[in-house]
């Protein structure tokens, strides 16, 4: 299991214990846009523009139907796209803190339109680079900063794994946990998600196929059909933490795989709700609506947390 360990695995331990057991008691109903764009290489002012078109057409578009927008997801990386086989000096160069000016456009596009975004973004600390996401309130300010911890090898080049999981508190939509891209191969993340109660798991992504397959199943066994494409991964995290998922990945027009981008919902096969997936190969704006608690159904959080511990337990290590 050496493997599955980051590199900075003592480290990030310090940072998911104690476990948080705070949770919501207010069901929050949500409607959320996924983006699944193609970005623009290394062109933060083009994406900015792409994104404020996208933003504004969605929610003029929401309104004229007498409903608002509470959620905008976009991919990882959204600002620049990835960066593969660039010089460290040009990527610190795009590289952004959270108080620089291309940021502070995407505060204000929150502040104006009365939205949360989720944006995924090259940063830097001092001498430092990172691929990270965070989350901006309605008011504009930022209440959430998630470093993504698995890198692949192309990014272990240039960025520095972060070490903290946490869960942030909104005011209007839950509690909301993020991972980024790869953290979604190791159960351990969400896993650590559920635990600190996160009624939505975002995950911005750069997916082309490095990890998971599409979900195969027998279509007379599921109440609530899956639609085509659904990936084994996203869907596992979503059942087995019984946390709603919500994936924005990018495409490439020249690649065939990617995209799939979508809600995964936490009990598809009895009834309860129906996943909500984009295409492999095209831009779509996604737009899903879900309840974020499902206490009195017979499966949820609060029974998948008790199962986590024997009847006996008592904890080995006090902190």
């Amino acid at each position: 299991m050496r493997e599955r360990r980051p590199e900075n695995y003592r480290e990030l331990m310090l940072y998911i214990a104690p476990w948080d057991f705070t949770k919501s008691t207010v069901t929050e109903k949500i409607t959320a846009a996924i983006f699944q764009t193609e970005i623009i290489p290394l062109d933060k002012k083009q994406n900015l523009a792409k994104h404020k078109q996208l933003i504004e057409e969605t929610v003029t578009n929401l309104r004229q139907k007498g409903n608002e927008l509470d959620l905008v997801v976009f991919p990882e990386l959204a600002m620049t796209g990835t960066v593969e086989g660039i010089p460290i000096e040009e990527i610190m160069g795009l590289a952004e803190t959270v108080n620089d000016i291309f940021i502070k456009q995407y505060r204000d596009l929150a502040k104006r339109w009365n939205i949360h975004i989720v944006l995924g973004f090259l940063e830097k600390e001092k001498s430092l680079l990172y691929n990270s996401a965070i989350v901006i309130d309605e008011f504009g300010e930022v209440i959430g900063h998630y470093r993504k911890i698995h890198l692949n090898e192309e990014e272990k080049r240039w960025a520095t794994p972060g070490e903290k999981i946490e869960v942030f508190d909104t005011n209007s939509i839950g509690r909301i946990g993020i991972m980024i891209g790869n953290d979604a191969a190791f159960p351990e993340v969400s896993g650590i998600l559920a635990v600190k109660r996160a009624d939505t798991i975002i995950i911005p992504s750069n997916w082309y196929g490095e990890f998971g397959k599409e979900r195969e199943i027998n279509k007379n066994v599921s109440v609530n059909l899956y639609p085509e494409g659904a990936l084994t991964t996203w869907d596992a995290i979503a059942l087995g933490n019984q946390a709603y998922v919500l994936v924005a990945n990018s495409i490439k027009k020249e690649r065939t795989v990617g995209g799939r981008s979508g809600m995964y919902t936490i009990d598809p096969l009895y009834g309860l709700d129906q996943p909500v997936i984009a295409a492999n190969n095209n831009e779509e704006s996604l737009i899903v609506n879900y309840e974020t608690l499902q206490s009195d159904w017979w499966i949820n959080q609060e029974k998948v947390i008790a199962l986590r511990q024997t009847r006996d337990y008592k904890p080995l290590v006090l902190f």
